[in-house]
């Protein structure tokens, strides 16, 4: 890559970051260990990344979907990261923590695809939730 373009990419890398009006956690399953006197599971999940981020409401047909004999909706969402964030993977945990739309808050994706490229600005995630 010319050093001109890679001048570039880092221009716009900064740009998008500025657009991150969300804060959210990314866990990954792990090992936990039953607590016998509460009867929750302790330490059962891992933190692989908290900050800023951007959650769009994904444009594509949401589906129906039969959800433990219940129907529920499943909604897409692209969430952007900074691009320096590399330990995710899929079928990890994204919560939104707070966020310029409250409505966001304490919602729970999974994430489902990360597309890569050279030509990224921010990490992306294609991520899902069913309400």
């Amino acid at each position: 890559m010319r050093a001109s373009d890679q001048r570039m990419l880092g221009m716009l890398r900064r740009d998008e970051a500025r657009n991150f009006s969300s804060r959210c956690q990314i866990t990954r399953a792990g090992e936990g260990t039953l607590n016998e006197t509460t009867g929750v599971f302790e330490g059962a999940s891992d933190l692989l990344y908290e900050g800023e981020c951007l959650v769009l409401a994904a444009h594509r047909d949401f589906r129906r979907v039969d959800f433990g004999g219940d129907q529920r909706t499943l909604h897409m969402y692209d969430v952007k990261l900074p691009l320096s964030v590399m330990s995710i993977t899929e079928g990890d945990i994204l919560t939104v923590t707070s966020s310029a739309d409250p409505g966001l808050t304490g919602r729970h994706l999974v994430i489902r695809d990360i597309p890569y490229d050279e030509w990224r600005v921010s990490r992306n995630l294609v991520a899902e939730e069913v309400r």
